[in-house]
């Protein structure tokens, strides 16, 4: 069998979800095409760009829904993930065995909120505003090639575990850019994400209307409207109190 060339492992890449972009090494290869922000699934863009570089590596953008963890094992990445894992089983997502030693895992984000830069020493986080190198990209350093662990559709990949949660959020509010979004729906999405994209002066409130269905609903996302609601700059007292009151309220309603 004929060898996969970059530009088919390039183009298969964009068939499963990834935007991609050529890479001298783990820059990006573009001239003046904004660097990373140029990546794309548009398969004709994608074809020619390694056409004109055929032995570049390949970058791809994270989708605006995707974080990923980023293990780097010389600053103590490894030890890192399994200290903020705390013995917790992962579910299966995509991983990268990176040439450097490390690991990339994919995630999806559970709702809109401001990311940290890092999970802890040696494990960043990147988001749609940065980039990763893909397989089988050789490391520029060690020669070494990156290779799937396990590979799936990103659409598949699952949501960011909640034990990580606290460490992946920030806990101040997100830029008065982003606008609300008040649903009517009573999924655990729906008011998850009322939660973190609740305007300052309208947090609590939205806390105690979202923490009321959902003990109206039966629906068992509290530890998640939690995380929304620190991450969203409300303290963990004042949350706690509001989502404890929000279930009273429905059961007495209810009784």
């Amino acid at each position: 069998m004929p060898t996969l060339t970059m530009q088919n492992h390039a183009l298969d890449l964009a068939a499963l979800g990834f935007e991609v972009f050529p890479l001298r090494g783990k820059v990006p290869a573009i001239r003046g095409g904004g660097g990373h922000k140029a990546a794309t699934r548009e398969m004709n863009t994608i074809a020619r760009w390694w056409q004109q570089m055929p032995d570049a590596n390949i970058g791809a953008r994270p989708a605006e829904h995707v974080l990923v963890f980023d293990l780097d094992p010389r600053n103590g990445g490894l030890f890192t993930w399994e200290d903020v894992n705390d013995g917790h089983t992962l579910p299966p997502t995509i991983t990268v065995a990176t040439g450097g030693g490390g690991y990339h895992y994919y995630y999806r984000l559970p709702y809109r909120a401001r990311l940290n830069k890092t999970l802890g020493a040696g494990v960043d986080i990147k988001a749609h505003n940065g980039y990763l190198v893909m397989p089988p990209s050789v490391h520029p350093d060690t020669g070494r090639t990156y290779e799937f662990v396990n590979l799936m559709p990103l659409q598949d990949i699952p949501e960011v575990p909640v034990w990580l949660r606290p460490a992946t959020f920030r806990a101040d509010p997100p830029p008065a850019t982003i606008t609300p979004k008040y649903r009517r729906g009573y999924s655990a999405d729906d008011l998850i994400d009322m939660v973190a994209t609740a305007p300052k002066g309208g947090r609590n409130n939205a806390l105690n209307r979202a923490a009321f269905m959902a003990a109206r609903k039966n629906i068992d996302c509290f530890q998640d409207l939690e995380l929304a609601a620190v991450s969203n700059g409300l303290a963990q007292s004042e949350v706690v109190a509001t989502i404890n009151s929000a279930i009273k309220a429905a059961r007495e309603v209810a009784a």
